[in-house]
């Protein structure tokens, strides 16, 4: 990830204002870098904060949430479900099933060798 990180009062406004938590590792990862200008090897282009606020979709209220936070091969929408009781899958929008089961194990997936496919069923 790239440039200076996003301090944490933005990340709070983005929890306040579409009343949702973002997982503790999402805050840390965002702290330290706001986003990407270029594919990473696994071809992740990860959003910038201020997109984050604007990329927060679906029912509010007690459902779920998705906020898009990474664009694979520039096509393909990762996004982190942010569900009640802290809960938190990363899906995209190629597939019905879980990328990762968290957004811990997300990470390792990235930090891996293994290779990612966010296109894969």
């Amino acid at each position: 990830m790239d440039g200076p990180g996003v301090d944490a009062a933005t990340l709070d406004e983005i929890e306040r204002v579409h009343g949702v938590r973002l997982p503790a590792s999402f805050r840390e990862l965002w702290s330290l870098c706001d986003g990407t200008c270029a594919q990473d090897r696994h071809e992740l282009i990860y959003v910038q904060a201020s997109d984050l606020v604007q990329s927060l979709y679906g029912p509010r209220e007690g459902a779920t949430v998705s906020l898009m936070f990474a664009d694979w091969r520039l096509g393909t929408a990762v996004s982190l479900q942010l569900a009640p009781g802290d809960r938190a899958v990363v899906m995209n929008d190629a597939r019905t099933s879980a990328l990762a089961a968290s957004f811990d194990a997300f990470l390792d997936l990235v930090l891996s060798d293994a290779p990612l496919r966010p296109d894969a069923a």
